[in-house]
């Protein structure tokens, strides 16, 4: 998997929003937060990189408890339902359920599991190589009841636009390399809309029209297709920066997203008419990917897949050399008075019948 590079003249723009945030520590046993993770009342983001940690690392955590050295606090972030996000320390909280279960990591492609021995400790150590039902009931008691403090973080407001988990971890997410804002999304906004957009993201078609064989291993072409739904859907709403407007987006849909099939249909659609009618790399405009070529054109073929001009291949050709559209494609190109207004002129110029 490769990383996907475009571009589209878009700068990083300031998040102007300002939130009223709470937040307060808890200390849970370790039995306390095992139950929980198994309850689901804690959730692990599921994205790529999971689970990380060697058993070497594992296992020097959990003597740090039995011997009574103090740990970093886990961050969880609360939901609006009390399900607690982990959005720092998943290293540590699911190391401490494997050892409670008595196997490391998750189960290999032939099912099996690698039995949980406190490894890479001094051969002289109390503990070295033991399980968890190696220890002895005093052990076991004072692992159980070991504290591990949580930080409990709630949004109290805006209500209505409950994106600041999305901030959040954006600057707590440290370890080894950043994720990218599409694979932070599916962690704190995981959802059967985002699954679906994983889904798409796979269409042979869609492939071809972004000039990309493999799946992009930092989630760029996934985000493509949320602009898109945005975009198509949610114009009349979009306001800068577009970051923060798809994370409005996936959050909006998490828990519902009624015309999702209608947009996989339409999508495949618009997918496969620009690759079977349009230029070979058709958003490759004077070298990479350009974003702001492919979200307003992309998005109005969608919308009138059911009744695209015959001639629209020599429209595209021609909006391509229109130097009104490239000065709406090259600079400030998620303005929003520039976004909107390269909408509605990719309207009239392919769609038309007055202009051709």
């Amino acid at each position: 998997m490769e990383d996907f590079e475009f571009s589209d003249n878009e700068v990083e723009e300031v998040i102007n929003i300002e939130y009223d945030i709470t937040s307060y520590p808890s200390d849970y046993t370790l039995m306390g937060l095992v139950e929980m993770f198994k309850n689901g009342d804690i959730m692990i983001p599921d994205y790529q990189r999971g689970y990380v940690w060697n058993i070497k690392q594992a296992s020097l955590l959990i003597e740090s408890f039995l011997i009574g050295l103090p740990v970093p606090p886990i961050f969880l972030y609360i939901d609006d339902e009390n399900k607690n996000l982990v959005i720092d320390g998943q290293q540590r909280l699911l190391s401490i359920v494997y050892f409670f279960e008595g196997y490391f990591g998750k189960e290999s492609l032939t099912g099996k599991r690698q039995v949980f021995k406190l490894s890479g400790l001094n051969p002289k150590n109390k503990f070295y190589n033991y399980t968890y039902n190696d220890l002895n009931d005093k052990d076991k008691r004072k692992l159980s009841s070991s504290v591990l403090r949580a930080i409990n973080i709630r949004q109290l407001s805006p209500t209505k636009e409950n994106t600041s988990v999305y901030h959040i971890f954006e600057r707590l997410n440290t370890g080894g390399t950043p994720l990218k804002p599409q694979e932070i999304r599916n962690c704190v906004f995981r959802s059967d809309f985002l699954n679906k957009l994983k889904e798409l993201n796979k269409n042979p078609s869609w492939r071809k029209v972004i000039n990309k064989k493999e799946i992009v291993k930092n989630q760029s072409d996934i985000e493509l297709i949320l602009r898109v739904y945005g975009l198509a859907y949610y114009l009349s709403r979009y306001e800068k920066p577009m970051k923060e407007f798809l994370n409005k987006v996936a959050k909006s849909n998490m828990n519902a997203c009624e015309n999702i099939d209608s947009f996989a249909i339409a999508f495949e659609r618009a997918a496969g008419y620009i690759n079977s009618e349009l230029r070979s790399k058709p958003f490759h405009l004077r070298g990479p990917f350009n974003v702001s070529l492919f979200d307003s054109v992309f998005c109005k073929i969608l919308l009138h897949i059911d009744n695209l001009p015959a001639n629209l291949p020599q429209r595209y050709e021609e909006l391509l050399v229109d130097q009104k559209f490239t000065d709406l494609t090259t600079l400030a190109t998620t303005d929003e008075k520039i976004l909107k207004e390269r909408f509605e002129y990719v309207e009239t110029f392919l769609f038309s019948d007055g202009l051709h």
